[in-house]
């Protein structure tokens, strides 16, 4: 093979125990199939599939591991996976509902802002749940940072940190930009400041994904005991349901807004008198591929139930 198609490259694919245990036989199963001839992308495909069906497997993700604990710490963590992509969600809904009351018709006034109320204190309730599973775990986190877990967390808590303080500094500055904008101009009338906004959104979606790819390092690390993973698991099956009860609500909302007020989303760049506006088709595909992870994470934590 060529130097770029090194048959090593593609072992990244697989989780690191497996390559150490079975890593040169398949190697030696490479090089003798493609020889001196370049992979073909199928040949790639079906490298990438197994390997990431092994990282399944390894995960606890995949398969009926002996290791159930591992299976329910899984699912929980798939669970925060799904949750924070709801909050990126929510955030986005947040933005494009404000000052909705003003455009519904007052016979149909009770019913979005029920929606719009349920949606608001479920997201709540969820990430009250989340917060208390981050202070259930605390002690079991600081006990592997003690034990040497800076080692492995100290390049992704850096880079958390970092974003962090960005998005900190573009919503001040956002925020002292405002001030001095008609409402209009804050919705889209002023390109520039339309621009900032994305811009500090995608930072604070890059601080949220860090964030958690750091929870889900050091989780898969730390040792936890019995009554530690049951409280998890308990609170992940609680956010799978804010999950469920947030989309149903998003959906309503919207399903009665379009009806009821469709020319509350025509001011939305894209819009049209069917309320399809990009942002709000966007959220809830989010929401409609986030929902059925944490539903399948929630079926991982009940299968390994038992042996917690």
């Amino acid at each position: 093979m060529k130097a770029g198609d090194r048959p090593r490259q593609l072992l990244r694919w697989y989780p690191e125990a497996w390559r150490q245990r079975y890593g040169d036989e398949l190697l030696v199963m490479i090089d003798d199939t493609m020889g001196d001839r370049r992979p073909t992308f199928r040949f790639r495909w079906n490298i990438a599939w197994a390997g990431l069906r092994e990282r399944g497997h390894s995960a606890g993700l995949l398969g009926a591991p002996s290791d159930q604990p591992q299976q329910v710490r899984a699912g929980a963590l798939l669970v925060l996976c799904s949750w924070s992509a709801f909050v990126v969600a929510g955030a986005t809904f947040e933005k494009q509902s404000e000052h909705f009351a003003r455009s519904v018709p007052a016979n149909t006034r009770s019913l979005v802002s029920s929606a719009y109320d349920v949606v608001a204190l479920t997201g709540i309730v969820g990430s009250l749940a989340v917060l208390l599973g981050a202070l259930v775990i605390l002690p079991s986190f600081l006990a592997y940072m003690r034990s040497g877990g800076w080692g492995h967390l100290r390049r992704p808590l850096m880079v958390a940190g970092a974003l962090t303080l960005a998005t900190l500094g573009g919503v001040l500055g956002l925020v002292g930009w405002a001030h001095g904008l008609s409402v209009d101009q804050r919705n889209g009338g002023d390109g520039l400041y339309s621009m900032a906004f994305a811009v500090v959104a995608l930072v604070l979606m890059a601080s949220i994904v860090q964030w958690t790819v750091v929870a889900v390092v050091a989780v898969r690390r730390m040792t936890l005991s019995s009554g530690v993973l049951r409280m998890e698991a308990i609170l992940a099956y609680a956010v799978t349901l804010a999950m469920v009860v947030i989309t149903a609500g998003v959906a309503l909302w919207w399903g009665v807004m379009g009806f009821a007020a469709p020319r509350f989303f025509q001011g939305a760049a894209g819009s049209s008198s069917l309320a399809l506006t990009p942002h709000l088709v966007g959220l809830m595909v989010l929401m409609l591929v986030a929902t059925p992870l944490s539903l399948f994470g929630s079926a991982r934590i009940l299968h390994g139930w038992q042996r917690i």
